[in-house]
């Protein structure tokens, strides 16, 4: 669902694209340690860890190895069973599965590392911004995070722009669009949303997040960024 490439769709994986599928998973996790031991000099290796926009649980199952409990968050009942059975598969009783809720219903109310990547972006701005605060509020103190934003979108025409919000909306319209790509024909819109990096870097600030380490990323001209960060911590008297 978050690779487009063309080796991953349903319709065309082999073994060997699944077994790329999921090595692409830890080789990301790798970079993500690496970075963090580089630029925070922190080790990854939380108590409670949450990945939020699991999917079918490609970073879930690294993340779940090197965690002693893993929660997998996801909108949507049947990739969660997809991770659950991907992650029993490979005999991780460390990890459990949550169906997303406005108020993150169900998590813990402290955790020591969030992750995100790649999803934010398919959620409005007013929204992914209030997940975003409630997901830090929730960080433990000296707790770590890596969040993945979009800041701008590829432009397009003033045309453009408008068959993409009527395709959003109708979905007749949304159909048609599909069956000229060769996509199903009840395949679901995903939107694209950039977010304002001063909002964002306000809501780590206000919540006490004192140390950022940023990255760009760049998917198809949609411009982003990985925000690795550490939530300070309580200063004992």
């Amino acid at each position: 669902a978050v690779l487009t490439d063309t080796r991953f769709r349903r319709d065309r994986m082999t073994p060997e694209s699944q077994a790329a599928f999921w090595a692409s998973g830890e080789a990301y996790l790798e970079r993500i340690e690496d970075l963090f031991q580089k630029h925070l000099g922190r080790e990854l290796r939380p108590g409670v860890a949450v990945d939020f926009g699991c999917g079918v649980g490609r970073i879930l199952a690294p993340l779940a190895r090197r965690s002693a409990r893993a929660i997998g968050v996801d909108v949507a009942p049947g990739m969660l069973e997809q991770a659950r059975q991907i992650c029993a598969e490979r005999g991780l009783a460390n990890v459990e599965f949550l169906l997303l809720s406005d108020d993150l219903a169900g998590l813990p109310a402290a955790f020591d590392f969030f992750h995100t990547f790649a999803v934010l972006q398919h959620v409005p701005p007013r929204r992914g911004l209030i997940l975003v605060r409630a997901l830090l509020a929730r960080l433990a103190p000296g707790g770590l995070a890596a969040i993945h934003l979009v800041y701008e979108l590829p432009r397009r025409g003033h045309l453009r722009a408008a068959l993409r919000r009527l395709r959003a909306r109708l979905g007749p319209l949304r159909g048609v669009a599909n069956w000229v790509s060769g996509k199903p024909w009840a395949e679901p819109y995903m939107q694209m949303n950039a977010y304002g990096l001063n909002e964002v870097f306000a809501a780590l600030q206000s919540s006490g997040c004192h140390r950022v380490f940023t990255t760009f990323t760049d998917h198809a001209g949609a411009r982003g960024v990985m925000l690795l960060l550490e939530k300070e911590p309580e200063v004992s008297l």
